[in-house]
């Protein structure tokens, strides 16, 4: 199916209101994550951003050092012969470099973030495929989807695309469309978000009660219960019973189970210790062609990582070169290629014309993909100021700074480059 991304939340919705079990697959921007549900319950996802890799993740967290990660990774393709290859988790706990707890709270961060960002993109396609096999060897870390859509409206939705999708609502009588304390549970609310909730009684339009509450985030927990089909609104102040009878015609959400208490977030039990890594063998067989497929994944991340310790230390060619090699591996990877397009900017002392357009065009399929990473507005900002339009520039970098504090000083960095292209 191709549809919004409020259709896919209601998808989701109705996965877990049927206690569906199967695979769901979900296409934008040419990346695909796979989520996995397990008698409706949202279990695990895969794949995404790299951006959203656990090593990543855990790194962006300060849980993990860059160099730790980087060691990692290559110690991952060093040991990978064949489909068995390690993962990521395991070789972190066998170095003693993070917890198997770490790994785990790591691995649910991962999963929540792939799901919330589902809903970033304006088009989706997706397709649900029914069976338990494909549960076998996956992970299990239950949760709610409503959770995840709220975690995803604070992230990726400015207050233009909130107000778009709320605009249906605001001239009305807020109510809602459930009960309280069922909102509460599905959404596994905090208390301060309960409280709030609370305030929506029938007494304010939709946006007074925003204008009134904005501090408290009102904004995206309405945008959250738009999406999932739980507001409602009256022409006029409603009655006592209208309000009761509003409450009790939703047909999207479902009660937590009685176990998972009143939020959803997964409970992080205790594993034993990771085994120490085998000793290799004398003979190592030939990998298979899934395995082949790993390492040149591993081995692509593992040149990324060196390109940007190059980078960092100002040695352009040669992080150019590691760049080049990474996107040699893995060819779709956006956050390869224009780090390397990058690099070979930052080696010319005044980039023409056609290189400037390439690194545009790499900075905005990124940002199409990632539109959280720091790297393309600091980019475009780059490009802008080359061009001559100093506001574009100064918008650009302040977007940057925003998302990624090493940009904080952008603007100086840019001037100190000196490029001139401008015709």
């Amino acid at each position: 199916m191709i549809g919004s991304p409020t259709q896919l939340v209601l998808a989701l919705l109705q996965l877990q209101r049927q206690r569906d079990t199967g695979l769901l697959a979900v296409n934008a921007e040419n990346v695909t994550t796979l989520v996995y549900f397990n008698g409706g319950r949202l279990v695990y996802a895969e794949e995404g951003a790299l951006g959203e890799t656990l090593g990543r993740l855990l790194v962006q967290s300060g849980a993990l050092a860059p160099e730790q990660y980087a060691h990692a990774v290559d110690v991952m393709k060093a040991q990978t012969v064949n489909a068995e290859s390690p993962k990521m988790g395991e070789v972190l706990v066998q170095l003693g470099y993070v917890t198997v707890e770490t790994v785990q709270r790591g691995l649910i961060a991962q999963v929540r973030r792939r799901v919330s960002r589902l809903i970033e993109w304006e088009r989706l396609a997706w397709d649900f495929d029914h069976g338990d096999e494909y549960l076998v060897g996956i992970p299990s870390y239950p949760m709610r989807a409503e959770r995840l859509v709220l975690e995803g409206i604070r992230l990726f939705y400015d207050e233009a695309r909130m107000t778009a999708l709320l605009q249906p609502y605001l001239a009305g009588h807020l109510m809602l469309r459930a009960t309280v304390d069922l909102i509460a549970g599905c959404f596994a609310l905090t208390p301060a978000e309960h409280t709030l909730l609370a305030t929506i009684d029938g007494s304010r339009t939709t946006q007074e009660w925003l204008t009134e509450r904005a501090a408290e985030g009102s904004w995206a927990l309405a945008t959250a219960l738009a999406m999932t089909g739980v507001l409602a609104v009256a022409d006029t102040p409603p009655s006592t019973r209208s309000i009761e009878q509003a409450a009790g015609t939703n047909d999207s959400l479902v009660p937590p189970p009685p176990s998972s208490g009143p939020c959803d977030e997964p409970v992080v039990r205790r594993s034993p210790p990771a085994p120490a890594p085998a000793a290799e063998p004398e003979v190592e067989s030939a990998p298979d062609s899934t395995a082949l497929k790993r390492l040149a994944k591993l081995g692509a991340e593992s040149a990324f990582q060196r390109g940007l310790e190059l980078l960092d230390e100002e040695r352009f060619e040669a992080a150019a070169e590691e760049f080049a090699r990474a996107v040699r591996g893995v060819p779709n990877a956006t956050e390869y290629l224009l780090h390397e397009v990058w690099a070979r900017c930052r080696c010319a002392s005044s980039p023409d014309g056609a290189l400037i357009c390439e690194l545009e065009q790499a900075a905005m399929t990124m940002a199409k993909q990632d539109s959280q990473h720091g790297l393309p507005p600091y980019v475009l900002g780059h490009v802008a100021l080359a061009r001559g339009n100093e506001d574009m520039a100064n918008r650009y970098f302040k977007v940057a700074a925003l998302r990624d504090r090493r940009y904080g000083d952008a603007l100086r960095q840019a001037r100190a480059l000196g490029w001139d292209v401008t015709p």
